[in-house]
């Protein structure tokens, strides 16, 4: 699995971007200082002072599902000074740095209840599919906000499209859909060609994108040779690496 074994830093990168976005709102204080500033009217007309904005050193960002792609995750969070909890299924008697605690699923209720940013990176297996409910979403904190860079049908998409419409909870970052390929599929424009049968692109709270958080030509250009070393171990009757096996 060359490709997983790559994503780690670009998904990474990615959700801390998303962080970032909502934490210093810095696309929403650019539109307000062009349009007050920038304008017919005088300097200063109608502008207020940029809101003030939080510091990622301030908050706490919970993983749930806790492996290499989380691992990624949390030592780019740290180094903001920010605070990191995670859940997953089989965790260490003691959590490693640089988590202040890790627990298993039975932890969720207060890994949402803690955490200012919730990351969903699990897989998607019959055990998860559905996991984050209603209930679990409604234990969020009023202005939390979910990641979901692992696969749409982990969260319940019902559930998380009520809450965000609803404002009890402060936004989303999506980049799975519980309609992954639809929007390549030929026929009549409508939900069922959609990422997703609720309109999150009508929502403002919600950051959208179409599954391209691991897409870095850095990833790629790894993925590749180690491919071609995977190839030529073969080839020489050497060990694999990063062999997935089907469970028998």
């Amino acid at each position: 699995n060359l490709l997983w074994l790559q994503s780690g830093v670009p998904i990474s990168e990615y959700v801390l971007a998303g962080v970032l976005d909502f934490t210093v709102g810095i696309h929403a204080m650019d539109a307000a200082f062009r349009n007050c500033t920038w304008k017919d009217s005088p300097p200063g007309n109608d502008c207020q002072p940029a809101p003030q904005h939080r510091q990622l050193a301030n908050l706490t960002i919970g993983i749930i599902g806790y492996g290499h792609i989380g691992e990624n995750i949390a030592t780019r969070a740290a180094a903001f000074g920010t605070r990191v909890v995670a859940t997953t299924l089989n965790p260490p008697s003691t959590a490693p740095p640089p988590l202040a605690w890790i627990g298993d699923d039975s932890q969720n209720p207060r890994l949402m209840e803690e955490s200012d940013f919730v990351v969903i990176a699990c897989p998607l297996t019959s055990n998860t599919e559905g996991l984050v409910n209603d209930t679990l979403i409604s234990m969020m904190k009023p202005d939390g906000v979910l990641i979901n860079i692992a696969r749409g049908p982990v969260v319940s998409e019902s559930a998380l499209f009520k809450a965000l419409s609803s404002g009890s909870i402060g936004g989303a970052v999506l980049d799975v859909w519980w309609n992954s390929h639809s929007w390549s599929q030929k026929g009549a424009y409508g939900p069922a060609s959609w990422p997703s049968q609720y309109r999150f692109d009508e929502l403002p709270s919600v950051l959208m994108t179409p599954h391209s958080s691991s897409h870095t030509p850095e990833s790629e250009q790894q993925s590749y040779l180690q491919a071609s070393e995977n190839l030529n171990a073969l080839a020489l009757g050497l060990p694999l690496q990063n062999v997935v096996r089907t469970p028998q």
